[in-house]
C-alpha cells in the first residue's frame, strides 16, 4: 500500500512539473506576441491561401473620397488594384451565410465596410477571415482601417489624405504610407512600418512595441508596455514609454523622449530636446546643437556626445555620482557641478542624475 502511495505521489509530482513547464512556455510565448517579437500568424494551422473568396464588390473611382473599414475578427489587407476601380473582397475558411458576411456599401462618395457577425467558435488555426481593400493608385482620399480582433497589413507604398489604421487585439504592419496625417494604434499588439511621411504622424501601442524604420514629419510615438524604436527620424519627435526603452537612430529635429522604466538612447543626429528616464540611463550623441537640451535620469547615468565647436553652455551635476566633462571651452568647477562654455554659450545644455554618473564628451 505504501509503494502504491509513493508511486501516485511520484506521478503527481511529474504532472505538476509538466504543467509548470507548459505554463512558463505559454507565458513566454504570450509576452513575445504582445511585444511584437513573435508573429502569431505563423502558428495557424490553416494557411491564408486556403481561405476562399466569398464575396466581392466593385465601385468606380469617380467621386470616392473615403474608404472606411470596421471589422470584428477579420484581418484587413490593402492592395493597389490593377484597374481604376475599388474592389472590396472578403475571404474565409468558414462557410458563412449572408448575414454573417461583411456589409459592403457605398453612399455619398464613401465606401463603408462593416465586418460580418461571426457565430462560429474562435480557435487559433481553425479559420481565417480577411477583408481585402483594393484601391486605385490615383486615390488620394481618406483611408480608415479598423479591426477589433485581427491585424491591419499592407505591403504597398500607400498614399492618402488622412490614413488611419487601428487594431484592438492584433498588430498593424505597413510598408510605406505618405499622407497629410497618419494615425496608427494597437491596443494589444505591435505597430510596425518601414516608412511614414506626413505633416503629423502618431503611432501608439498600449501593450506592445512601436517600430518605425523611417519617419518624416511631426511625430508622436508611445508605448505603455513595450519599446519605441525609430531608426531614422526627420522632424520634431515625441517618444515615450511607460515600461520599455526609447531608441532613436539618426535624427534631425527637436527630440522629446522619456521612459518611466527603461533607458533612452539617441544614436546620432542634430537638434535639441528633452530626454528623461526615471529608472534607466540616458545616452545621446549630438553632432550639432540648435536649441536647448535637458537630459535627466533619476536612477541611472547620463552620457552626452556634443560637438566641440558650437555655441552652447554645458552644465552637469549629480546628486550621487561623478561628473566627467571632456569638452574644450571655458570651464568652471563648482563641487559636484561642472560648467563648460563653448562659443558664446547661447544654447543651454543641462545633464543631471540623482543616482549615477554624468559624462559629456
Amino acid at each position: 500500500m505504501s509503494d502504491k502511495k509513493n508511486s501516485l505521489k511520484g506521478i503527481a509530482i511529474v504532472l505538476i512539473v509538466i504543467l509548470a513547464v507548459i505554463a512558463i512556455g505559454l507565458t513566454v510565448f504570450l509576452v513575445r506576441v504582445i511585444n511584437g517579437q513573435t508573429d502569431l500568424s505563423k502558428f495557424t494551422i490553416t494557411m491564408d491561401s486556403a481561405a476562399e473568396l466569398i464575396q466581392e464588390k466593385t465601385f468606380p473611382a469617380d467621386g470616392i473620397t473615403d474608404v472606411n473599414v470596421d471589422c470584428r475578427s477579420e484581418d484587413v489587407k490593402v492592395f493597389y488594384s490593377d484597374d481604376d476601380q475599388f474592389h472590396i473582397k472578403e475571404y474565409s475558411t468558414f462557410d458563412k451565410d449572408e448575414n454573417q458576411m461583411a456589409l459592403i456599401s457605398m453612399s455619398d462618395g464613401v465606401i463603408d465596410v462593416q465586418g460580418g457577425r461571426n457565430s462560429h467558435i474562435i480557435m487559433i488555426g481553425v479559420y481565417i477571415d480577411r477583408v481585402e481593400v483594393h484601391i486605385p493608385k490615383s486615390f488620394a482620399g481618406n483611408l480608415d482601417l479598423e479591426t477589433s480582433s485581427g491585424s491591419v497589413k499592407s505591403e504597398e507604398a500607400l498614399s492618402a489624405d488622412i490614413f488611419t489604421a487601428q487594431s484592438t487585439s492584433g498588430s498593424v504592419k505597413l510598408e510605406s504610407v505618405s499622407a497629410n496625417e497618419i494615425k496608427l494604434s494597437a491596443t494589444s499588439g505591435s505597430v510596425k512600418a518601414e516608412k511614414l511621411e506626413a505633416d503629423t504622424i502618431s503611432a501608439t501601442s498600449t501593450s506592445g512595441s512601436v517600430k518605425i524604420a523611417e519617419a518624416i514629419g511631426e511625430q508622436t510615438f508611445s508605448a505603455s508596455s513595450g519599446s519605441v524604436k525609430i531608426e531614422n527620424s526627420v522632424g520634431n519627435i515625441t517618444a515615450e514609454t511607460t515600461s520599455g526603452t526609447v531608441n532613436i537612430g539618426t535624427f534631425d529635429g527637436r527630440v522629446v523622449a522619456s521612459s518611466s522604466s527603461g533607458s533612452v538612447k539617441l544614436e546620432q543626429g542634430k537638434g535639441c530636446g528633452v530626454l528623461k528616464s526615471t529608472t534607466g540611463g540616458v545616452k545621446a550623441n549630438f553632432t550639432a546643437v540648435n536649441g536647448d537640451i535637458s537630459a535627466e535620469a533619476s536612477s541611472g547615468s547620463v552620457s552626452l556626445g556634443l560637438p566641440h565647436d558650437g555655441d552652447y553652455e554645458f552644465t552637469g551635476w549629480s546628486n550621487s555620482g561623478g561628473v566627467k566633462c571632456e569638452i574644450s571651452g571655458e570651464r568652471k568647477d563648482l563641487g559636484d557641478t561642472k560648467i563648460v562654455t563653448v562659443g558664446n554659450g547661447t544654447y543651454k545644455i543641462e545633464a543631471h542624475t540623482k543616482t549615477g554618473s554624468v559624462r559629456a564628451e
